[in-house]
């Protein structure tokens, strides 16, 4: 370390002397060819650092990424490397400004270099020179060789994943506010065309609402697969909730020459769970059943009390093929051919994820086909 460290803000300033990082550059580079080449070979840029966060090993996609060769970065740390625009606030460099506190790099780093554990964070980089900012996902894991400390850090690029976010969320709010002002404007005409008429605006009432319902859905698939689904655990009436989603159905073009029989044990009339999440994972069974069912065939909604919780049934005479049976859940697969919805996806990933619940089905030619949704009597806790 030099004698003298300059003053920081964040984390420590000090930094190995050049000679200190070559020597750990050369003994790292000593280790094994083969080890070269599988960091080499990955195609995430990946730096090793040592306890002053300096580098002192670039794979390919690094040096790709930035140009030039290994020795190039050596002593250098992610930041400094990666042209941000922040260490140049600092005598001392990256990781010892304002912004350094709150850079995903900086505090993955230091965590994993703390707890011996591997963190990972979500930083953006403002280059210098008016380059490209860098959306990142880094990681970094602590490596003990011998008697010294260093860091694997792995950087993936989620610009694109980003950029896809944010115009998901544009889109998402634009369309809903469109289709909320349709069905505004329908409520309108409701009141000012004579009666003879209102049957046809209550037929685009109810095509505005299920667009709506359709929007809502996407939203809630994509806010779930990303993290940022909100769970909002309140108590829900069991016999309401059935008949709420018997309701749904009653004038459903799926439901067109099919009943839907409701049974209720009346074991566990009430349990805490979120309502919404819990309505589209049954929803979703039962729109499935739907349209796997014939005309004629009845489709039965039943609830009753499992262990400690309450196991909802979806159940339709019809059987799955096997093929279907193997792929189900997945998310790129649906029932209803390439390019349809993702239901069975979908249910698995709000139950099991988000409602701390179980998604399973029965199918068999003598059986049928049933779905069960099993959730706890009380759910605890908020968004994952």
């Amino acid at each position: 370390m030099s004698s003298v460290e300059p003053l920081t803000s964040f984390a420590s300033s000090g930094r190995a002397a050049l000679e200190e990082v070559e020597r750990q550059a050369e003994r790292f580079l000593a280790i094994s060819p083969l080890l070269h080449e599988i960091l080499d070979g990955v195609p995430d840029p990946v730096m090793v650092l040592n306890v002053s966060r300096q580098i002192i090993f670039a794979n390919r996609a690094l040096r790709t990424l930035l140009g030039g060769d290994n020795a190039g970065y050596r002593g250098l740390r992610p930041g400094e490397a990666l042209g941000c625009s922040h260490p140049a606030e600092s005598l001392a460099g990256c990781g010892t400004t304002d912004f350094c506190s709150v850079c995903g790099a900086s505090l993955a780093i230091l965590a994993s270099q703390l707890s011996g554990q591997p963190a990972r964070q979500e930083c953006r980089i403002k280059r210098r020179a008016d380059r490209e900012a860098l959306d990142l996902r880094v990681s970094a894991t602590p490596l003990t060789w011998g008697s010294e400390l260093y860091t694997l850090f792995v950087l993936s690029d989620i610009s694109h994943e980003k950029r896809r976010q944010a115009l998901e969320r544009i889109f998402f709010h634009d369309v809903l506010n469109t289709a909320t002002a349709l069905r505004s404007a329908a409520g309108m005409l409701g009141r000012e065309l004579p009666e003879p008429q209102h049957e046809v605006v209550q037929i685009l009432a109810g095509l505005v609402g299920r667009l709506i319902d359709e929007i809502q859905t996407q939203r809630q698939l994509t806010e779930a697969e990303s993290g940022e689904l909100c769970v909002n655990a309140a108590q829900i009436d069991v016999v309401g909730l059935l008949g709420d989603l018997a309701r749904s159905f009653e004038n459903h073009e799926l439901s067109l020459g099919r009943r839907l029989v409701v049974k209720s044990s009346g074991e566990l009339t009430t349990f805490v769970s979120d309502y919404v999440l819990v309505r589209r994972v049954l929803y979703n069974m039962l729109k499935n059943a739907f349209e796997a069912s014939q005309p004629q065939d009845a489709i039965t909604l039943s609830a009753r009390a499992s262990g400690d919780g309450l196991t909802f049934s979806v159940h339709n005479p019809e059987v799955m093929p096997r093929d279907v049976q193997l792929q189900l859940f997945q998310r790129s697969f649906s029932t209803k051919g390439s390019g349809r919805g993702l239901g069975t996806y979908s249910m698995r990933l709000l139950a099991e994820r988000y409602l701390a619940g179980r998604v399973t089905f029965t199918s068999t030619p003598v059986a049928g086909t049933t779905f069960r949704a099993w959730f706890p009597s009380h759910l605890s806790g908020g968004a994952l």
